[in-house]
């Protein structure tokens, strides 16, 4: 079988510590067995290097499929996504994807301890409480019967909606990475859970495991999760419509504002 995404003999290898500067121009993007339905739409902004950038728009918006192009799960078209300059399609695909770590919507957990579903391969004990607690998992630890040691079932059956969300969590901050992609990975905690998250990825993501500051892009719906943000995206149906601040975004009309008035209770 042909690959769809054969690899290039000669891509481009990034070596650089710190988090990647991402750019976006005029990223259009269909998928090939639906070409006539767009899904992102003449999308131009900027990631920069080390920044936390956010990603709000309703179900169906496109959050979820730019994730899969910066991972090059799905390419998109030449000359609309750049890392560092070079265009994605250009680097080295397993030279990239060791950069990033990537927090899937729906995560799986196999049938292990918690310890060996956030490792998932070789043990740093140290390394992985820290990534249990930077997770905000260990007020958890004590509720199950063996702490970290405990079987959490295939699919994670023995731990909560949440309590999945936050393995899977941990096992994204537990590699070593670059660029941290959060797709909706707080939409199962409580507000006082989330408050705790947030704080620690904010201080993750100054330095991250091997101490450089990492670019951190994070979806969600959860405005409150997003506030500190140092740029939002703001996306409706597969249209950047507004970007930057979630103070200035507060001053705007637009669906960023009237989210913010219904979560707050203020819109009711």
């Amino acid at each position: 079988t042909v690959p769809d995404r054969p690899e290039q003999e000669d891509g481009i290898e990034l070596h650089n510590t710190d988090g990647p500067h991402i750019e976006l121009k005029n990223l259009t993007f269909a998928y090939p067995d639906a070409p006539d339905k767009v899904i992102l739409s003449n999308i131009t902004a900027q990631i920069p290097s080390g920044q936390v950038v956010g990603l709000f728009g309703k179900t169906g918006s496109g959050k979820t499929t730019l994730i899969r192009i910066i991972t090059r799960s799905i390419n998109p078209p030449a000359n609309s996504v750049f890392v560092e300059g070079h265009d994605i399609l250009k680097l080295d695909l397993q030279n990239w994807r060791t950069q990033l770590s990537v927090v899937p919507q729906q995560p799986f957990l196999f049938s292990e301890t918690l310890a060996e579903n956030v490792v998932m391969g070789d043990m740093n004990h140290q390394r992985m409480m820290e990534a249990v607690e930077t997770a905000a998992l260990n007020p958890d630890l004590d509720a199950l019967p063996n702490g970290v040691d405990t079987v959490v079932g295939q699919r994670g059956i023995m731990l909560s909606g949440g309590q999945r969300q936050r393995t899977a969590l941990a096992r994204g901050l537990y590699r070593e990475y670059r660029c941290l992609l959060l797709d909706d990975v707080l939409s199962a905690v409580d507000h006082k859970t989330e408050q705790k998250l947030i704080a620690s990825l904010e201080e993750r993501a100054k330095k991250n495991v091997s101490g450089k500051p990492a670019t951190t892009l994070l979806v969600s719906n959860r405005l409150s999760a997003l506030r500190h943000a140092h740029t939002i995206l703001v996306l409706d149906e597969g249209h950047l419509i507004d970007q930057g601040s979630h103070e200035e975004l507060l001053q705007r009309a637009g669906p960023y504002q009237d989210a913010w008035n219904h979560q707050s209770g203020e819109g009711t």
